[in-house]
């Protein structure tokens, strides 16, 4: 006789995702997390704060002003807003790479800029607030809220009042537009349908083990509205599951269905019989919204991760950690700006670096008049090959250090370095020298170089300073580093690794294997657990032979 399983519990009836539970997980996940949603490595983030991206959108904002000056334009207040501001590297290192450019021609862009750093969760204002990430730009950083698809309403968390924002000059993101909410439509010989989820638990007996409640608390607690439950919900959002179903549905109900038609027929030469496409509505109000903020010279630019092109995209959203993120339809929303603005004197302008088309990463230009030279530096500095380059020099790198090529390795680092700007090629580089090219002395310069563009947002960063200095004998500062390390990010199993190793140094046996034990938790996936291991029984070895000495000794 089989064991008896419950059903499964619904939790919300058929919805459309963008008003749907799980896309309301995102927005409670975010607000609640905070700078922690990176940190833990929930949320990737690498990829967008390794530096490239806001030193090219720097100089894009650069030659604007340029441009503006020229024809005694520029304004004296020259402003800038960031949306989605998460750790803040970002803006850090776009204000960097402006003052130095400045530094370097005389301009006074810089003094001008007043760059707004923002983010819808307040409790991500706090934490970056909380950090010395934009310190060094001081009065030239305004921090508050702004919700992307609201976009002119700034809200400084010090007096809690709202501040009507106009004639920008630039509006910068980078993996925002994701976050924002989409619908997936589907089109065939019965005409238009959306798609919907059902959102329910089948493991109940784990769900209510977790939880707390049994079956009928949970029905009551979800019947009395799922927003309530919540706070019981978000914990065990991983035993919830989603089913789906195409539900009919006509144009006019939804947002931006007056271009639907169009953006069929294209779909369709690619899917003749039936389309199936994501609908980036949130985005599309996004964009619209930014460029009523713009000054007549100015831009948006932004970076997300989806499809530049019209074929049919049929996978799902995604989920990292409690976020929720859906690659932009990239084609889509052209299309829509398109179509929105043909009744304008001057048709919005949408810029595309070459090579696009194969890119991970996506930008785009948004101008609502010419800029000929800001046109070029986005096309030049944001060309696809250039991020390539880097990423294929950085694997010649690691293939020749692992060759034992180790002058070769070194060439390739210099150049990715002198092409990236970038905190993490640095890091690697450092690392490298450290330790496999046994130079400790420029693993620690190269090292100190990574600390200045990101002293506080990874522990890579942290990691290879603590190697550097470790390898060099400087224990004590070492072990700070490390130190630095875990409170950057608490499951960096390397800054475990590496305190335990400086405290041995010293003698401080217990303590180091304390570390151990931390890394040891903080290794989830158990990835590191042969390293881990063999670490402890090192450190256990050498506490075994000063005891055996101090024994013989008396």
């Amino acid at each position: 006789m089989s064991a008896r399983t419950e059903p499964p519990l619904v939790i919300e009836p058929y919805t459309p995702m963008s008003r749907s539970l799980e896309w309301r997980i995102s927005d409670t996940y975010w607000q609640r997390q905070g700078s922690n949603a990176f940190r833990s490595g929930d949320v990737p983030h690498i990829g967008t704060t390794d530096g490239m991206l806001a030193a090219r959108a720097a100089d894009v904002f650069y030659q604007s002003c340029l441009e503006a000056s020229e024809r005694a334009v520029l304004e004296d207040e020259v402003e800038v807003v960031e949306l989605g501001v998460g750790l803040g590297l970002f803006a850090r290192l776009f204000l960097n790479r402006l003052e130095e450019r400045c530094r370097e021609t005389g301009a006074d862009f810089y003094d001008r800029v007043r760059y707004f750093a923002t983010d819808r969760s307040p409790k991500m204002v706090a934490d970056l607030a909380a950090s010395a990430t934009l310190e060094r730009h001081g009065s030239h950083v305004r921090l508050g809220q702004m919700d992307a698809l609201h976009p002119g309403i700034f809200v400084d968390p010090a007096d809690g009042e709202p501040v009507a924002l106009a004639d920008l000059r630039a509006v910068v993101h980078t993996y925002v537009l994701d976050t924002l909410p989409f619908e997936v439509l589907l089109h065939d010989a019965q005409g238009w349908m959306r798609m919907h989820v059902l959102t329910l638990a089948e493991q109940v007996e784990d769900l209510c083990a977790r939880t707390g409640l049994d079956r009928a608390e949970l029905t009551a607690l979800v019947a009395a509205g799922v927003d309530g439950a919540m706070e019981v919900l978000l914990p065990v959002q991983d035993l919830l599951v989603l089913e789906r179903a195409y539900l009919p549905v006509t144009p006019d109900d939804l947002p931006y269905g007056d271009c639907l038609d169009g953006v069929a027929d294209a779909v369709r030469t690619e899917s003749p019989t039936s389309v199936r496409f994501a609908w980036p509505f949130g985005a599309m109000d996004s964009v619209h919204a930014t460029l009523d903020l713009l000054r007549p010279d100015g831009f948006l630019l932004f970076a997300d991760y989806g499809r530049a092109d019209w074929q049919p995209s049929f996978e799902s959203h995604q989920r990292y950690g409690g976020s929720r993120a859906r690659g932009v339809n990239l084609a889509g929303l052209e299309h829509v700006l398109s179509e929105r603005n043909r009744d304008r004197t001057a048709p919005v302008r949408v810029r595309r670096p070459a090579g696009d088309e194969g890119a991970r990463l996506h930008a785009r230009l948004v101008l609502l008049d010419e800029s000929p030279s800001t046109e070029r530096a986005f096309v030049d500095r944001f060309a696809c090959s250039q991020f390539d380059a880097v990423a294929q020099l950085r694997e010649q790198a690691l293939a020749a250090a692992d060759q034992g090529a180790l002058a070769e390795a070194r060439e390739h680092y210099a150049r990715a370095a002198a092409l990236a700007e970038s905190w993490l090629v640095m890091a690697e580089w450092s690392d490298f020298e450290t330790n496999r090219n046994d130079d400790p002395v420029r693993g620690l310069e190269l090292a100190r170089r990574a600390e200045a563009m990101n002293p506080a947002c990874h522990s890579i960063v942290l990691a290879v300073l603590g190697d550097a200095l470790f390898a060099g004998g400087q224990i004590a500062d070492a072990l700070q580093a490390y130190q630095r390390g875990t409170k950057v990010q608490p499951d960096d199993v390397r800054c475990w690794l590496g305190k335990a190793h400086c405290l041995v140094e010293v003698g401080r046996f217990y303590e180091a294997c304390c570390q151990l034990g931390a890394a040891f938790g903080a290794d989830r996936a158990d990835q590191h657990r042969p390293k881990i291991q063999a670490c402890l029984e090192s450190v256990l070895e050498r506490r075994a032979a000063v005891r055996t000495r101090s024994q013989t000794v008396r």
